[in-house]
């Protein structure tokens, strides 16, 4: 049976190296300008769209609410042409129940794989709601990637109509990997020595870890 050579060995050395990764979850968008407009938490729907910046998978989102106390059911739609939509299957990407008790960012986790440049909507859903709370928001229009809209009716095939220049306070969250760092050192030491031997092996093809 034939050695394997350098170059095979080299190369399955580096891929072992280079896969050695960690997931790190980091805040991806957010609008969170002073609070200085408040929509009250009822039969419409509101929605904030937003534009994905890191591709990975969005495990969280929080919203600035203002309450006494209470809940509300949110969703991730896709967006089409700038606005929320519902996507073909008329499904929510994701649905969640946030709850929440006095002012502040209140948020929960979801699971939702995305790319970067996505352009997704944060969407209340209008009539499934506790208590009472209201989405705080800044006019200063503090979120380019996005804006804020509203429906005008319970329905929401109807249409959404913006809030400008009001966007609604939330922040998004993305789990993305990264090299660890112990591994990526060691990928750089074995890059070098790679180079060595296939130097060597290349003025010597029949080179091999038994004739060392």
């Amino acid at each position: 049976m034939k050695k394997p050579k350098l170059p095979i060995l080299l190369t399955a050395s580096l891929a072992l190296f280079a896969s050695s990764a960690s997931a790190v979850t980091v805040l991806d968008q957010a609008s969170d300008g002073p609070q200085s407009d408040f929509y009250i938490i009822g039969s419409l729907y509101r929605a904030q769209t937003f534009t994905v910046g890191i591709s990975g998978t969005l495990t969280r989102f929080e919203v600035f609410i203002e309450s006494l106390s209470g809940s509300a059911l949110f969703e991730i739609w896709d967006a089409s042409s700038g606005l929320p939509a519902l996507a073909s299957s008329g499904v929510a990407l994701a649905s969640a129940t946030v709850s929440y008790s006095g002012s502040g960012f209140f948020g929960t986790d979801v699971s939702l794989d995305v790319d970067a440049g996505d352009v997704l909507a944060l969407v209340q859903i209008g009539g499934n709601s506790t208590g009472i709370g209201e989405w705080a928001g800044s006019s200063a229009n503090p979120y380019a990637g996005g804006a804020a809209f509203t429906t005008f009716t319970s329905d929401p095939d109807g249409a959404f109509f913006p809030e400008h220049p009001t966007d609604f306070s939330f922040k998004t969250y993305v789990a993305t990997s990264v090299p660890d760092a112990g591994s990526t050192l060691s990928l750089l030491s074995a890059s070098a020595l790679a180079l060595v031997f296939l130097r060597r092996f290349q003025k010597n093809p029949k080179l091999s870890l038994a004739k060392r």
